[in-house]
């Protein structure tokens, strides 16, 4: 995933401060509340968003509004978007805080799609093979896909493991007809 030059240099300097303290994962969940709270409340998210508001204005709701919600630090993250009329780069920054963070916790993330749902166990143990392979700690992101028919499809970076039965039977089907033209 890209990042954009302002959202990673907003990310690394919250991610200094954050590490300092010995709080990165608290902060990480700070500014993702945030966020999910603009997402999910409409109100909230016009407020921030529009120009029509004034920065000053801005900036004194968000103070009352979060005092004791949040650390100081991400207050003034995001007082300072609000200053500078950056508010629609909170995404940025929230994907690179958490980007900037697995790496320097030596964490890499991917998706495990299965053909039906799976113990938490089996995906565990996933994340352990997959682990040895990268040689680095990986935490996947589990949905299921009727399609694969069976089995399932892992992808870390650019690490793919396909276990599933579609594309066993695309091989199969690949090798009868490649067979069938010989004969």
């Amino acid at each position: 995933m890209g990042r954009s030059r302002l959202g990673t240099v907003y990310a690394q300097a919250l991610l200094d401060l954050a590490r300092a303290e010995g709080r990165s994962r608290a902060y990480a969940e700070e500014i993702e509340s945030f966020r999910e709270a603009l997402a999910a409340q409409r109100d909230v998210r016009i407020f921030w968003e529009s120009p029509g508001v004034g920065r000053a204005d801005k900036i004194r709701v968000l103070r009352t509004a979060l005092r004791g919600k949040v650390s100081d630090h991400v207050m003034n993250l995001l007082c300072v978007l609000a200053k500078r009329g950056r508010e629609q780069s909170l995404g940025e920054i929230c994907d690179a805080y958490a980007t900037l963070l697995d790496e320097a916790e030596g964490l890499v993330r991917g998706t495990l799609r299965l053909a039906v749902e799976a113990p938490g166990e089996i995906v565990a143990r996933l994340e352990g093979a997959l682990a040895r392979a990268c040689a680095r700690r990986v935490s996947l992101a589990t949905s299921v896909d009727p399609a694969l028919l069976g089995g399932a499809v892992a992808q870390v970076g650019d690490l793919v493991a396909d276990g599933s039965l579609k594309t066993r039977l695309a091989h199969m089907r690949k090798r009868l007809l490649e067979a069938g033209d010989t004969v």
